[in-house]
């Protein structure tokens, strides 16, 4: 015979809480190390190609050739981090 509900103690909450986000971040790593990345996501590379150059001073260059962009707004919102990269 129960005196009422169960009653999850704060404690167990947590480390469930704190399991679970364990075996979520392993997964996730499991799952990213079997993707190819310049597949996932080939117009990344260039973007941070073309930030890097742009933070040396070189412009929209990529392997000396000028790069023209329609919409450069990323790349010059990761150029700063290429300047403390550095």
């Amino acid at each position: 015979m129960t005196d009422g509900p169960s009653v999850v103690r704060p404690r167990e909450g947590l480390l469930a809480l704190a399991g679970l986000y364990v075996l979520a971040v392993l997964v996730y790593a499991v799952l990213g190390h079997r993707e190819a990345v310049p597949l996932v996501a080939p117009d990344e590379f260039i973007y941070g190609h073309l930030a890097r150059s742009l933070a040396d001073g070189q412009g929209f260059t990529w392997r000396g050739d000028g790069v023209s962009l329609h919409a450069a707004l990323y790349v010059y919102a990761i150029a700063p981090a290429w300047l403390l990269a550095r």
